[in-house]
């Protein structure tokens, strides 16, 4: 159970804050809900309190921060696939609630990023990757967004910079 006042990832949305729990009569019963500020859109949100865990999460340690930043500066395995089966593939690992799986989303595009332009989808993919990196790493270590999405893009250009692969093998 989250406690008012605590930040929290909530699945495909982002980090949202805690601002209450209310009690309401649902289909004649009684049920408790968390009333979460998404805090990157501003909209006010109920879950219920008791299917809460399955969309919301505590906040990453630094432990698993640390392997985000490890993700992002592993070098992208390049596997010829189509651009559906890498969509659908992207999209499994943005509704998870693996930060890990949302920092191999990342890291994937940014690599494609370098050789050739993304479709709408892709950008609308890697803006809400690193959207979701960036605030989630930010509250964790106590950094302004625009720190974190510094040390994300730092991580990325590193792994980048330091690699011999060519990157071949992004097909359309």
């Amino acid at each position: 159970m989250f406690e008012v006042g605590s930040k929290a990832a909530y699945r495909s949305h982002g980090i949202v804050k805690i601002c209450g729990i209310e009690s309401k009569h649902v289909g004649g019963q009684k049920q408790n809900f968390y009333i979460l500020h998404i805090l990157n859109s501003g909209v006010r949100i109920m879950e219920p309190v008791a299917s809460s865990h399955e969309m919301m999460r505590a906040i990453v340690n630094k432990d698993t921060v640390d392997q985000v930043f490890g993700t992002l500066m592993r070098p992208v395995e390049i596997i010829k696939r189509s651009w559906n089966q890498r969509h659908r593939e992207y999209l499994e690992k943005l509704s998870t609630d693996s930060i890990i799986k949302v920092a191999e989303v990342l890291r994937d595009l940014w690599w494609q990023k370098q050789v050739k332009a993304m479709s709408l989808d892709e950008k609308i993919m890697y803006q809400k990757a690193i959207s979701f990196l960036r605030e989630e790493i930010s509250v964790a270590r106590d950094l302004d967004s625009e720190v974190a999405e510094a040390l994300i893009i730092q991580c990325l250009e590193k792994a980048y910079l330091e690699s011999d692969d060519v990157i071949e093998g992004i097909s359309s």
